[in-house]
């Protein structure tokens, strides 16, 4: 027989206890699975939750733009094209009418244009057709790819009007030469992340990452629910955590700095000899400090672009093989998030830079909707320092695994020192302000007094 493995392992996880899979099959409106939408008995544990918020904006989202409808008018159903061409003059209707550039046509606290409104109508009925048009033809699109693409984003487009309520979205337009592209940005998940939750007999979220809980509680759509957190299993006694006040990582005083980034390093080798694990913002910023450390006796290693799960292996066995080193990683990578540490014994994480997004229009409004919505602070907090903080985090637990882990987590930029960015910090972390001048000192004081305790133990 042949059957669908799809469809077979649905069938099958009838009968099964627990079923593992993407967020998607939970959250995702248009591939989630359905058939378990009434087994209300059903419990919910949700891996990595720091990333729940932003993964769930990114599948209630929809976008459309002329790339796909180019490429889809290449199909040889006559009545599909006529429909395909319908699309794209409503797409370029958008252009004649807002010109280059990125415009935001309406939604959650915008002012709705008036010729938005009646162009973006327009494009709901082009799509609209197109799919019936398909229906009524009997056309099987799965023979003709650049179709079936179009089809896709056409339909998930008229879907998303029932996601939410219109208060949580805005309509972009973005223009550049023949391209355009209208999109349907989810600001605030919260509401629909409650609507799924509620739909489940329990609810656990795991992560390292969800501090402060207020803040998750409300990008979860939580906060009028009853919440238990766990406490964490490792001590303040585990990590020295120094925030390095004196090694400024702005964009524009990075050469600058350099020098005394790497003295600090050195500095770090020679209060405690190891393997350390620098976390930087960008490939751009780590490579200039792998220049710059080229010129000393450390030995160095490097995360490269887009590099393979063999090549990481490889790197970490490097790394595993040195009696001391640094091993450069870029925050928010596959080094930085998904790979445990544990097996390599590092002596320290060093975090160079706050690592803010750039800005971008659909962050903006996303600082704008929670400004209004909630307070002021609340802006920057959602649109730039949680992402921001998520990475740092996330790259400084590659440390303490285990509560048998000790070691020392360097924050190297004077923004950590902020009340504001502090308060994303574990509970157990219990940062010291130091210059960079001094952290020998600490880091001999702290290692001096983890071997004291550990001798007590003993005895």
């Amino acid at each position: 027989y042949q059957v669908c493995p799809f469809e077979l392992a649905l069938d099958l996880a009838l009968w099964a206890d627990v079923i593992v899979g993407d967020y998607n099959y939970v959250f995702d409106p248009v591939v989630r699975l359905k058939r378990f939408a009434e087994h209300r008995q059903l419990h919910l544990l949700v891996d990595e939750s720091h990333q729940l918020s932003p993964r769930v904006s990114d599948m209630l989202t929809v976008r459309l733009g002329r790339t796909v409808v180019r490429a889809a008018k290449s199909t040889t159903h006559d009545v599909m094209q006529k429909k395909v061409l319908s699309i794209d003059r409503a797409l370029q209707a958008l252009k004649r009418e807002f010109g280059e550039g990125e415009h935001v046509l309406s939604g959650a606290q915008v002012q709705t244009h008036v010729k938005a409104e009646k162009r973006l109508d327009a494009l709901q009925r082009a799509c609209n057709r197109l799919l019936d048009a398909m229906a009524e033809n009997e056309i099987e699109f799965h023979t003709d790819p650049a179709l079936r693409e179009l089809i896709f984003a056409a339909s998930r487009w008229l879907r998303s009007e029932q996601w939410a309520s219109e208060a949580e979205f805005v309509h972009v337009v973005r223009t550049e030469n023949s391209e355009v592209q209208v999109s349907r940005v989810c600001l605030d998940p919260g509401p629909y992340l409650e609507g799924v939750f509620a739909g489940h007999g329990a609810v656990v979220r795991f992560s390292g990452t969800v501090t402060p809980l207020p803040l998750y509680q409300r990008l979860h759509g939580q906060l009028s629910a009853v919440a238990e957190r766990a406490q964490t299993p490792f001590q303040a006694e585990q990590a020295a955590v120094v925030v390095v006040r004196d090694i400024a990582t702005y964009f524009n005083q990075r050469d600058l700095s350099l020098p005394k980034l790497v003295q600090f390093l050195e500095d770090l080798l020679a209060a405690k000899n190891g393997r350390y694990l620098v976390a930087l913002p960008s490939f751009s910023y780590m490579n200039k400090l792998n220049s710059a450390l080229a010129a000393t006796d450390m030995v160095t290693l490097a995360q490269t672009p887009g590099q393979n799960q063999l090549r990481s292996e490889e790197l970490l066995d490097q790394l595993r093989g040195l009696e001391a080193g640094i091993i450069c990683i870029v925050m928010g990578g596959v080094l930085a998030e998904s790979v445990d540490f544990s097996g390599i014994s590092l002596q320290g994480v060093v975090l160079v830079g706050l690592g803010l997004p750039p800005p971008t229009l659909e962050r903006d409004l996303m600082a704008q909707f929670f400004e209004q919505t909630e307070g002021p602070g609340w802006g920057q907090m959602v649109a730039y320092t949680q992402p921001a903080l998520v990475k740092n985090l996330q790259a400084a637990g590659r440390l303490i695994r285990s509560p048998e882990d000790f070691g020392v987590i360097c924050l190297v930029d004077p923004r950590f020192s902020a009340p504001h960015v502090q308060r994303f910090f574990p509970v157990h972390w219990h940062p010291r302000i130091i210059a960079a001048a001094d952290v020998q000192q600490h880091v001999k004081q702290f290692w001096q007094t983890t071997a004291d305790h550990k001798e007590s133990d003993l005895q």
